[in-house]
């Protein structure tokens, strides 16, 4: 490192020190950098690049979605840092400026500082696609197949091989039971009748799972059979109906009786 020494001069003399050292250098180079992406981490590394003068530090950059160059600050980048890994969701939350959405393609660059001012980014563009973990899903459809199944249908929430879905089964008095499943549809056997069953299904990637749906509710059962009269004796004072109790896959709760005139009228 050089240094420009700057003296005052007049009329008596030049001044006996100088006014103050200027050093005299460049910034540093481009380091070189390497970006990976795994299970919506983004790992970053690097290498110190050349520099006359001691690194200080380092800053890393995201293109956010308005093409604005923003900071990153949450990894230490001192004079040491060689690497950093960043949660993709902690880019899509609007905080410090990155406001990256889903789907959104954006560049990183890492750049070294030194005593001379900040340094080029690196040599080669780095560019990620930023993921997140899916959103909350509508309940899912659920349809009576008789009195042996319920038919169960959602919609599609995310896609690719790291992409399933988590069933959640509910019946009175019992614990909830949960299933993975790679598809949208599935088809619950029923192994009691007059039940209310609740369905809800939230969906998997590789960021993580969102949370479940409301609840889809399903009561099986069946209206009952009629009942059968055993006797109808008539008096002056008027009838009395005796029946067999109906057949029913549910508790009976009441029976009504109906009485015709003579118009037909109830």
């Amino acid at each position: 490192m050089h240094k420009v020494m700057i003296y005052v001069e007049n009329e008596c003399g030049k001044s006996p020190s100088p006014i103050a050292p200027v050093p005299v250098g460049t910034v540093p180079a481009s380091p070189a950098c390497r970006i990976t992406d795994k299970a919506c981490v983004i790992y970053i590394t690097w290498a110190a690049p050349q520099s006359r003068a001691s690194i200080q530090g380092y800053s890393i950059y995201f293109d956010n979605k308005d093409g604005e160059k923003v900071e990153y600050k949450g990894c230490p980048t001192g004079a040491n840092a060689r690497n950093c890994a960043i949660k993709m969701e902690a880019l899509t939350t609007g905080k410090d400026g990155h406001n990256l959405r889903p789907g959104d393609l954006s560049n990183i660059k890492v750049t070294a500082h030194n005593m001379h001012g900040e340094g080029l980014p690196c040599a080669h563009v780095n560019t990620v696609t930023i993921k997140s973990r899916p959103a909350q899903m509508p309940p899912p459809q659920a349809v009576a197949n008789g009195m042996q199944k319920i038919s169960l249908s959602w919609d599609s929430a995310c896609s690719g091989s790291d992409c399933s879905y988590e069933l959640k089964i509910t019946e009175p008095g019992a614990l909830p039971t949960t299933m993975r499943l790679q598809g949208t549809t599935f088809e619950h056997e029923i192994p009691e009748k007059c039940t209310t069953y609740k369905f809800e299904v939230r969906a998997w990637n590789a960021c993580g799972s969102s949370i479940f749906s409301e609840p889809t509710s399903v009561k099986i059962g069946l209206r009952p059979n009629p009942p059968q009269l055993l006797s109808t004796p008539a008096t002056k004072c008027g009838v009395t109906l005796n029946w067999e109790p109906s057949e029913t896959t549910c508790p009976i709760q009441k029976y009504i009786v109906e009485i015709q005139d003579g118009q037909g009228n109830y």
